[in-house]
């Protein structure tokens, strides 16, 4: 990790600074013994059974205002961030709503989903607090520490002060699990728990989870979880319909690259990105080749090849942009591939020459993509003959053939 961005500005700039932070301090001590209607942080409290947080009436400010410098933060930048978050939780007049929207996603582990709601939870501990504003204060400026991004605009900065002060007091210890065979309002049984720490990958500042597919019901059913809050009491969840774990969409996009490796022995070669969306090369678009854009956020694919398994617009650069084609492909898998020959023409008279996995690759080129090879087993006899390869689903459904090619020469 890169060393601290640590503040610096000439004393003259910090005169000023410094006076504006005095005055704003008196002010919330003074509002802290009553005078001006100031909500902190103290005055945060959690509803359980499914009731959203509230923020009660008070004027106690001390404990931002007490917070110690962390090291390698200037004392000047941590006591303008720790007053403006202070100012920014006394504006609120109404109790806050707390967006709480599970991300979701199926495949062969199971359901699963993201902590994307506790995002200004930038110290990793499960509460949104005074602990979060330090990743702030230590990465001021940055655009590389993604975890300390809170309102995910690219860059570290005051702006991440409001949504930290939105999010704050809410907590999260863990999920419930539930499913139902009935529908989405009923008929929900406990199926276990998973905790806040039990996480299976961790992406930048994005933690995904999982319920094992073995403990999941019949198709189709419904998943519920509850997000637990410090207390272990539920202050949130989401319904998702599973009508299958494997399966989905067959692949649309069409193998762009293949081509032959060898005339004698008859052998040709292909890679994945024919389906340029399943950035973490697993063989399913869905959540978790979001990852993939937070991953190499803002990185360009020129600086980086590897990072163009997450370029899935193909515009040269990870960014916002990439979210659209990975909707588009949402739930499209691939099982594996079936090479076709035919001695008639470029557009017809093909037969299965044989099938090759999807796990079958014989490695990864310099983009990151799984790359295949394959000897036809059994070459037309005759001058000039094609070859394609059908990208097949989990299920067995055909997907689109790519553009054959012509192959021929000695056999």
């Amino acid at each position: 990790m890169k060393s601290h961005i640590r503040f610096r500005a000439r004393s003259a700039r910090f005169a000023g600074l410094i006076t504006i932070t005095l005055v704003i301090s008196c002010a919330l001590i003074l509002a802290a013994c009553g005078g001006a209607d100031v909500r902190s942080l103290s005055s945060i409290s959690e509803a359980g059974d499914g009731a959203q947080p509230t923020l009660e009436q008070s004027a106690d400010v001390a404990e931002i205002l007490a917070a110690p410098v962390p090291d390698g933060v200037e004392p000047e930048l941590w006591d303008m961030l720790k007053n403006m978050l202070a100012i920014e939780l006394g504006k609120k007049t109404v109790a806050q709503e707390w967006d709480i929207e599970l991300e979701w996603s199926y495949s062969s582990v199971g359901i699963a989903w993201t902590n994307g709601f506790m995002r200004p939870d930038g110290s990793g501990n499960g509460v949104v607090d005074i602990a979060d504003l330090s990743p702030i204060a230590m990465h001021y400026g940055s655009r590389e520490h993604r975890y300390a991004d809170y309102n995910g605009d690219g860059v570290v900065n005051i702006a991440d002060i409001v949504e930290l002060a939105r999010k704050f007091g809410l907590s999260c210890s863990g999920f419930r699990v539930e499913f139902s065979n009935a529908s989405a309002e009923e008929g929900f049984a406990y199926a276990g728990t998973v905790g806040y720490e039990e996480y299976f990958l961790e992406l930048r500042w994005v933690r995904f989870y999982r319920f094992p597919s073995e403990t999941r019901p019949e198709h189709p059913y419904w998943a519920r979880v509850w997000v637990l809050n410090s207390a272990g009491r539920t202050i949130g969840y989401r319904v998702y319909e599973v009508k299958a774990v494997t399966g989905g969409v067959p692949p649309r996009c069409a193998i762009c690259d293949l081509r032959m490796l060898h005339e004698s022995p008859s052998t040709v070669i292909w890679s994945t990105k024919y389906i340029i969306t399943d950035g973490n090369q697993d063989g399913v678009v869905n959540l978790f080749d979001a990852g993939g854009i937070l991953d190499w956020w803002q990185v360009h694919t020129v600086e980086e090849p590897l990072s163009a398994v997450a370029d899935y617009d193909a515009g040269g650069s990870v960014g916002i942009e990439d979210f659209g084609p990975l909707s588009l492909d949402f739930g499209a898998c691939i099982g594996s591939f079936v090479v076709e020959v035919s001695a008639t023409s470029a557009e017809d008279g093909f037969v299965a020459d044989g099938t090759v996995d999807y796990f079958e690759n014989v490695g990864f080129n310099e983009f990151g993509f799984r790359y295949y090879e394959y000897e036809i087993a059994a070459p037309p006899e005759v001058p000039t003959y094609w070859v394609r390869v059908v990208p097949y689903d989990i299920d067995g459904d055909r997907g689109e053939p790519c553009e054959a090619i012509e192959m021929g020469g000695e056999i």
